[in-house]
Formats: structure tokens, C-alpha cells, sequence
């Protein structure tokens, strides 16, 4: 890995480094675009949402008008409303306890921070590979090109951090489990993202990191419950009725076709559902018994995309699947260059190809990218698990012929 690469290679090399910059500083401008747009933020509905619950009072009766409106602490907008537990943790996470104008300025330096984070995760990552300083910043500038980083940013929305918290949980999962269960614990804040990664911890029977994991949504459930003295089932089934009017209009991936086909919100999630959850256990089913923990945690990070709700600003959990596609392109003695498309594909497709869409005024769906997105990242992860079966078997092979 570190050794020393032909003109034509480094040149390349540069070039490709070059072309991420550029990526990287489209993103940036973009990001700073559509934050003259933002309306009502989604931070603003967060934290309002955690000052209720610190109040004891239920967001849902707020919103329906069974309990007048706190002039301190303001108006809900519509489609408001999160699993209480997520909204006793974003007490915390939001900086609830502190004026909103204070808790804002302190959310937009966090996200600062984390993008900051994500960017030495990656790099060190690079460094503990052994691999070349050049592609070490390669990896962290493709890394930091994904646009979730740059549509959560101006709308403060939650998805960024969540999609680095779970990377770092990866990283750490094997090592320090307890450490990696209080990350995924936090991360369950965004239910839609961390879901699926609680279903591959325990698939993989880490017990000591479920079991973390699961204490702190658990514990936030009953504080939620004892603030507001209303049970924790009573206001899932009202976070439902209210998400329905939202995700009417939210994308859904491949299932958006449903919707415009006249099928109900319900039957639409419940599809959506159904298809990542069986995706998934198939994949890890394909997969075991490999060890390879990255690509195992590749397919929670690709299946939260399109298992239900799931925006741009979700999509920073990809740089899990990153990972795991940057270490097969360095271990090929050849350049893989169906896995150097993928990569590509993966951190820069959907964003420049719906601007290119607008550049030219062309009127296409958001959901069409978005499915066409996630039938790219599935082949990717297809590409990973058969590598990482070879390997498995060339292992097993190599044993048996040593034994």
C-alpha cells in the first residue's frame, strides 16, 4: 500500500483528488444556497418538541389543539411529532434546556463539528489501513462529497450527525461494545437510521452492545412516559396519524409509485417495511458466515434508505458503505473499476444529477433518482458480500489446507 505509484497513477490520482475538491466545493455553495430557502427548520421542530416534553406536556395534543399553545416556547408546525423517546433525548441532543435562539447557534457549531469528526474518522481510518497519505485524503474528501452532509447542514437537520454517530459505532463496535451501544443508544434519536443497525447488532449477538444500545431509548420511553402521564403506545399511534399527512408527500424510494398509484400511506410504509427488512436478512443470510464486519454493517447502512421515510440528509450513514468499498478497491492487485463506479455513484450521483435535471428544466421526480439510487447501492453491496464470501472461502480453503 505504500508503495510508490507510477506517474500515471499519481497523476490520476491528483486528478481524482482534484475532481472531489471540486465536488466538495459544489456541495458547499449548494449548501449555502438552499439555506436562503429554509423555511422553518427541522431543528426548530425538534427542539420545540423536547421543550413540550420537558414541559410534560404531549406534542400531540398540541398539534390537535387539546392544549393551548406556550408562548415560550412557541407553535409546532405541522407534521411535528417524534417517538417520545427520541424527544426526551433531544433534551440533550438539542440543547432543549437553553433558549432556542442560543440552542440553534449551538446545534449549527455541533454539525460544524461533526462534519469536522467525520473528516478525521475517515482520514485515520486511511492511516490504520496503512495506506498512502494520497488516498487517505482521497477517501476523506469522496467521504465528505456525500450530500447529506450539505442538505442537512442549512436545514439542521439531525440525519447528519446520526449517519456519523453510527459510523463511529461500526468502528468501535468489536473492540468496545459498551462505548458502541451508548453511540447507537443516541443514534436511536432517528429512529428510520438506527433501527436497522439495532436488528444487525443483534444478529451478530453482541450482547453487551444491544443491551447498552437498548437501555437508553428504553429509559428515555418511561422519562417521556412520567413527564407527560400519557403512555407510550398512545402516542405512537398519535405520531402515526400525524406522520400520515407528512409522508404523503415524503419520499419513499422505489414505493413513491404506490402512492401516485392511489394506495394508501399505510399500505406504502407497510410495503417499504416488509421489502428492506426481508432485503436485509437475506443479505446477511448471503453474507454469514463471513466476518467482515464493515460490509455486514454496509447493509443496515444501504437498507435505512429505503425501508421507510428517508430524505438526502439521511444518507451521511453511507459513509459505511464507503468504507467497506474503499478497502476492496485497495486490496485489488488490479483497479476494480466497477467498485471505483460504485463509489461514485454512491457519494456524488443523486445530488448532480437532479442539478443537472434543473439546469436543464427538466421536471423529473425526486423518488425516480432516489430509486434508481438505491438499485445502484444495492449492487454495490451484491459486489461486497460475493467479494467477501471468496474471501471467507479462500480462508476456510487456506485452514484446511494448513491443518
Amino acid at each position: 500500500m505504500n508503495g510508490k505509484l507510477n506517474e500515471k497513477k499519481q497523476l490520476i490520482l491528483y486528478v481524482v483528488m482534484a475532481l472531489m475538491l471540486i465536488f466538495l466545493l459544489v456541495n458547499i455553495v449548494y449548501a449555502f444556497i438552499q439555506y436562503q430557502d429554509v423555511g422553518v427548520s427541522d431543528f426548530t421542530r425538534r427542539y420545540r418538541e423536547s421543550r413540550y416534553m420537558m414541559a410534560g406536556i404531549s406534542v400531540f395534543d398540541v398539534i390537535y389543539g387539546a392544549h393551548p399553545v406556550v408562548d415560550a416556547i412557541g407553535e409546532l408546525p405541522r407534521n411535528s411529532g417524534y417517538p417520545s423517546w427520541a424527544m426526551v433525548i433531544g433534551i440533550i441532543t438539542n440543547f432543549a434546556f437553553l433558549p432556542e435562539r442560543i440552542a440553534e447557534i449551538l446545534t449549527f457549531v455541533l454539525m460544524i463539528a461533526i462534519i469536522i469528526i467525520a473528516a478525521v474518522l475517515l482520514y485515520q481510518f486511511g492511516k490504520r489501513m496503512k495506506w498512502r497519505r494520497e488516498h487517505c485524503v482521497l477517501l476523506t474528501l469522496t467521504g465528505l462529497c456525500i450530500s447529506g452532509f450539505w442538505t442537512g447542514l442549512p436545514y439542521l437537520n439531525f440525519g447528519l450527525v446520526i449517519g456519523v454517530l453510527l459510523l463511529e459505532f461500526v468502528l468501535l463496535e468489536k473492540e468496545h461494545p459498551l462505548w458502541a451501544g451508548i453511540l447507537l443508544g443516541i443514534a436511536s434519536v432517528k429512529p428510520v437510521l438506527a433501527a436497522p443497525f439495532f436488528l444487525a447488532v443483534l444478529l451478530r449477538r453482541n450482547w453487551k452492545c444491544f443491551v447498552t444500545a437498548s437501555v437508553i431509548p428504553l429509559t428515555a420511553l418511561i422519562i417521556g412516559w412520567i413527564l407527560t402521564d400519557i403512555s407510550p403506545f398512545t402516542m405512537l399511534s398519535q405520531m402515526s396519524a400525524e406522520g400520515n399527512t407528512y409522508w404523503n408527500n415524503a419520499f419513499f424510494s422505489g414505493w413513491n409509485w404506490m402512492l401516485q398509484g392511489g394506495y394508501s400511506t399505510k399500505v406504502c410504509n407497510t410495503m417499504s417495511m416488509i421489502f428492506g427488512i426481508a432485503t436485509a436478512l437475506l443479505m446477511w443470510l448471503w453474507l454469514y458466515p463471513s466476518e467482515d464486519r464493515l460490509v455486514w454493517y454496509a447493509v443496515p447502512a444501504v437498507i435505512s434508505g429505503f425501508w421507510t421515510y428517508s430524505q438526502e440528509h439521511d444518507r451521511t450513514v453511507q459513509l459505511i458503505l464507503l468504507l467497506a468499498l474503499a478497502v476492496y478497491v485497495m486490496k485489488e492487485k488490479r483497479l476494480s473499476k466497477r467498485m471505483v463506479l460504485c463509489i461514485f455513484a454512491c457519494v456524488v450521483y443523486r445530488r448532480y444529477l437532479v442539478m443537472a435535471a434543473e439546469a436543464l428544466g427538466l421536471h423529473i421526480a425526486y423518488q425516480t433518482f432516489d430509486m434508481i439510487y438505491d438499485l445502484i447501492l444495492i449492487a454495490a453491496l451484491i459486489m461486497l458480500i460475493i467479494k467477501a464470501r471468496k474471501e471467507q472461502e479462500m480462508e476456510k480453503i487456506s485452514h484446511e489446507a494448513n491443518a
